[in-house]
């Protein structure tokens, strides 16, 4: 411990507010992951993650004392890191299967043949983080308490995640309570308390920073239109007669699933409605729609990469797959590709107060006019949501786009825009329209 005087032991309680993604270890070792499920029933978080999601955060706010450019990083005379995070281990009251979806950019409905399911850990959890900031004698303890308030604040904003798949509201953690305890290590005593819970411990409130990067935050409540339905995934796959029991190639148009949240320490089966199919279905496509009405160059198919006229023109003479440096893609700067991610993450909506009904559809044959198909699915009708829209500011473009998705959401309103306009899934009847009843956007450090 040569070199450093004294110490800070951390102590957090976050909330877990969005689904966490995990995979689940199958021997009895961890996998070579940062977030699994162990096969004891547990919730491993490594230490890492939580490195990583402190200098994200420590990377946003103005003004941070320069031990926080170390985190991750260590001084080789000294040989031990200024940052300790320990990894979290929890019991695991239950996992999730989140059927995926795949959405067709162009119409807003399933892409066929592309259903990816994820493991999740659901919303609700409590998830403790501790740990160690080890400082020199010319480094106050004051000034870091004060700053660990302000990156806690970031945290706490939404704005960086634990876990991956941030553009579809992942991994988002909002503050219970933090403490700190000051260790002196002049002394064995002290030292000694490294590894236990001895000493005084100080409540660490988070403060609202200064930023280098703001953000901005669209809180939206919105329901289902009345008289419209949603179709509820289901785990059974459509049956095809003429074949036997095997999945159809193509799906019916699945935006709503049952998973579970935890709520009072207890798993409760709710309707929600992913994020992922908000943020194409209801957003993406109708900027993107926008776009191309004023004769912006953006990509013409929904493409994992960028098919704008730069870029292609790029591969051409490059003779490779890759973007063109300079592409100037709205769609892929905002909304994201392959190559880079977005700057929009958009929240799932738990479902409150949900009315559903149980529906058998037929399909008709065009020649023999009998049935060959039949589908017995249980269908959302009515009921209110929330979800949340978060932009980063880090973009240039980003003013434009926080004006195209209040401008979306004002659509979406009552009257706003004709029916079936704005839907989640693609309809002759107009299945799947909502109605956003309030919005409240916040920004975070200020626009750009």
């Amino acid at each position: 411990m040569k070199g450093y005087r004294s110490a800070i032991k951390i102590n957090c309680r976050f909330r877990l507010d969005t689904p966490l993604i995990i995979r689940t270890a199958s021997d009895e070792d961890y996998l070579d992951l940062m977030v699994e499920r162990t096969p004891d029933d547990k919730l491993h978080i490594n230490g890492y993650v939580w490195a990583s999601l402190v200098r994200r955060a420590a990377s946003r706010v103005k003004g941070l004392p320069e031990i926080f450019s170390s985190i991750g990083d260590y001084d080789g005379n000294l040989g031990v890191s200024p940052f300790w995070f320990e990894s979290t281990v929890i019991p695991l009251i239950i996992a999730d299967i989140r059927p995926g979806i795949r959405v067709d950019r162009r119409f807003g409905s399933v892409s066929e043949g592309a259903l990816y399911s994820e493991e999740i850990v659901p919303p609700g959890y409590e998830i403790p983080l501790e740990f160690t900031i080890f400082l020199k004698e010319s480094e106050a303890v004051g000034d870091v308490v004060g700053a660990l308030g302000r990156i806690l604040h970031v945290i706490d904003g939404g704005i960086e995640n634990i876990g991956g798949n941030w553009s579809y509201g992942f991994g988002r953690l909002s503050l219970i309570d933090a403490n700190y305890r000051v260790i002196d290590l002049t002394s064995d005593s002290g030292i000694g308390q490294l590894w236990t819970s001895q000493g005084d411990e100080h409540p660490l409130e988070k403060v609202k920073p200064e930023t280098v990067v703001p953000w901005s935050k669209i809180e939206v409540e919105a329901k289902i239109l009345d008289g419209q339905i949603m179709a509820i995934h289901s785990d059974m796959p459509p049956m095809d007669f003429k074949g036997g029991a095997k999945p159809l190639p193509e799906y019916p148009d699945h935006f709503v699933f049952r998973g579970f949240v935890v709520e009072s320490g207890k798993p409760v089966h709710r309707v929600v409605i992913p994020g992922k199919a908000i943020r194409q279905a209801l957003l993406s496509v109708p900027v993107e729609r926008r776009l191309r009405t004023r004769g912006d160059d953006i990509c013409l198919t929904p493409a994992d990469r960028c098919t704008c006229n730069r870029c292609n023109s790029y591969r051409k003479v490059n003779r490779n797959s890759r973007s063109a440096p300079d592409c100037t893609c709205k769609r892929c700067r905002w909304f994201g590709s392959t190559e880079q991610g977005g700057i929009i993450a958009v929240t799932d909506a738990v479902v409150e107060n949900e009315e559903t009904e149980y529906i058998r559809r037929i399909h008709l044959c065009e020649h023999s006019m009998q049935n060959i198909n039949l589908f017995l699915e249980e269908f959302l009708t009515a009921g209110k949501f929330r979800f949340e829209i978060i932009i980063d500011r880090r973009d240039d473009s980003s003013d434009e786009l926080v004006e195209m998705i209040t401008a979306t959401l004002e659509e979406m309103e009552a009257n706003g825009s004709p029916p079936g306009w704005l839907r989640l899934g693609a309809s002759s009847t107009c299945a799947g329209q909502v109605q956003v009843t309030n919005k409240k956007l916040i920004e975070f450090g200020g626009a750009r």
